[in-house]
């Protein structure tokens, strides 16, 4: 044989390809554990407690979402007479006044006090001041910032490259626009080809793997992914036939890693369900129900004592500013 000669020697990738086999099963069976857990979470736990809540304190939730709707909604009021009464060199005693003689039937203060700013700043076009040195109205051609933007990007792209050539660097390859259709319409047939695959109408068995695979098909091709669209057309073969010989052990991995992806987010996303209140609730005992229901009519009583105070707070502020102003300057002068 000459010298820095070589032969091509074949490998039987059998026995990888059935370790690969082997991995992907067991990660097969793993993803579907924790999928069966999530789905049962929140298809079946999280709404039975939600339901279980709502029965056992619905008129007190009730009671507690309308006191912080009332609140919000004051504390609003108040903050904006206050920032307004700044700006006007007035009190918000004053403000306040003002907004009760100038209120209508059916228009709240906060309304009042809205159409109170608008009338004091009136659009730029409605003010004497909008005209040019000759007195005619100042206006202009319309333009495309967008467009502006685009040129400024495309030259700034241009000589950065330059100056990258200038030192010593390398241009940026240009895109090509044959191979971005041909990239294009690869997406497209593979698209195409994984849907016929899956759609129950031309041979694919509907099931929750199929509609899971469905949605993945869809989210790939929505973003152009076409390394996912291949990696799930991988998926398919490897689930008809993985030691087929369309099959190659590289597929296999890929595959395998993605499912891997699959199970690492689904265990995050159950670390952080085992933290809610619902986790486990199919399990509860009434026990368990009694000493929860506990806890929350001690958090909701909690909640409600803090709003009430805060809102009784606000209404007394309210109450002080409905005095006539020479009430409250005769109360402060004695």
């Amino acid at each position: 044989m000459p010298a820095g000669g070589g032969h091509l020697v074949l490998v039987d990738s059998t026995a990888v390809k059935q370790a690969y086999v082997r991995q992907w099963q067991q990660a097969q069976r793993d993803f579907a554990r924790r999928q069966q857990e999530w789905h049962r979470f929140s298809h079946e736990e999280r709404p039975a407690y939600e339901r279980w809540v709502g029965q056992t304190f619905g008129a007190r939730i009730s009671e507690l979402r309308a006191t912080h709707q009332k609140t919000r909604e004051l504390q609003q009021l108040l903050e904006a007479i206050e920032h307004y009464g700044e700006a006007c060199g007035q009190t918000p005693h004053a403000v306040y006044q003002e907004l009760l003689a100038e209120q209508q039937d059916g228009v709240s203060l906060l309304e009042t006090l809205c159409a109170k700013i608008r009338g004091a700043n009136p659009p730029d076009e409605a003010r004497p001041d909008a005209s040019d040195n000759d007195g005619a109205p100042w206006t202009h051609e319309p333009f495309d910032d967008a467009d502006d933007a685009d040129a400024d990007a495309a030259d700034f792209d241009d000589l950065l490259d330059t100056l990258k050539e200038m030192l010593g660097g390398h241009r940026r390859p240009k895109p090509n626009p044959k191979a971005a259709k041909e990239r294009q319409l690869k997406i497209r047939d593979l698209y195409r080809k994984l849907c016929r695959r899956l759609h129950p109408d031309t041979g694919g068995t509907f099931n929750a793997e199929t509609e899971a695979l469905w949605h993945q098909l869809q989210d790939a091709y929505e973003k152009q992914d076409l390394d996912r669209l291949e990696a799930l057309q991988a998926g398919l073969e490897i689930r008809l036939d993985p030691m087929g010989k369309h099959v190659s052990c590289s597929q296999l991995a890929a595959v395998m890693a993605d499912l891997k992806q699959g199970v690492q987010s689904l265990r995050a996303m159950l670390g952080q369900a085992k933290q809610d209140a619902a986790w486990g609730f199919s399990h509860w005992t009434a026990r368990e129900k009694q000493r929860t229901a506990q806890q929350l009519d001690a958090d909701l009583e909690h909640d409600y004592s803090l709003l009430s105070r805060q809102l009784q707070y606000l209404e007394n502020i309210v109450k002080k500013w409905r005095k006539p102003l020479s009430c409250f300057q005769k109360s402060r002068s004695r």
